[in-house]
Formats: structure tokens, sequence, C-alpha cells
């Protein structure tokens, strides 16, 4: 168990939990976070953090919470959901899809729909992970 320990620390990695709003996913964003497995980035409103955080007995420092319905990137996220989008449309991968994206917009996939799409967190972690701004989701 240690060397698998050992190993996580020196991943370097970012995990993003999206369910901030769950106490135990507070619990366990503070001990990834004191352990130094990751850095950790929990989705939640600033309400949502407060209450959970204090039901789980810990304090949000540590790890990043971040709201995913104001989130600074949300811009970045709805352009690479419109982008995968389409390049799924094209029956190609998202790295041969061209870059005007609002030319090439299937449609059903607009800007409408992505910030739709994106109100969820699970596709707020999911775009985290597909743009690079974290390494992984929990």
């Amino acid at each position: 168990m240690e060397l698998l320990i050992q190993r996580a620390k020196s991943f370097g990695g970012s995990v993003v939990l999206p369910e901030g709003q769950d106490p135990r996913v507070m619990k366990a964003a503070a001990e990834i976070s004191r352990r130094g497995f990751a850095r950790v980035v929990v989705l939640a409103s600033p309400e949502e953090a407060q209450k959970s955080c204090a039901a789980a007995g810990v304090s949000p420092t540590g790890f990043e919470v971040v709201d995913p319905a104001n989130a600074p990137f949300l811009e970045e996220l709805i352009a690479a959901y419109l982008q995968k989008r389409a390049a799924r449309a094209q029956g190609g991968d998202r790295r041969q899809a061209n870059t005007s994206v609002q030319q090439d917009r299937p449609a059903g996939s607009s800007d409408a729909e992505a910030r739709e799409a994106l109100k969820k967190r699970l596709y707020v972690g999911a775009m985290m992970v597909e743009t690079g701004r974290v390494s992984g989701m929990v």
C-alpha cells in the first residue's frame, strides 16, 4: 500500500471531484490534499461548499473549490464541448475537427446546448479533464 501512495504522490496529477455538495466528497478532498496525493478541485457553489464542509467537519483549505455555474474558464469548456461534438458528428477524432466550429457545427450542437449540458457538474468535470485542466475525475 505504501508503494501505491508514493507512486500517487510522485505522479503529481490533479483530480476534479464534481459532487462537492456531498460532505463525503469534501472529507475526501481534505484527506487527498493533506496526504499530498494530488491537486484537488471540488465543484460546488459557495453555499454548497460551506454546508458540506461544515457537515464533514473540514475546512476548505488545501484544495480548490470552483463554482461550476460561474467557473472563470467556462467559455473554454463550452468551446471544447462544441469542438468535441463537431468532431463526433464528422465521424472523426476531436484533434481532426475543424477549429472553426461555428461553420461545421452539426444541427443540435449549438452554444445554447453546450451551456445547458455544462449546467451539469459531471459535464464540467469531464470537460476539465478533456481540456487538460485536471488529470482525472472521480
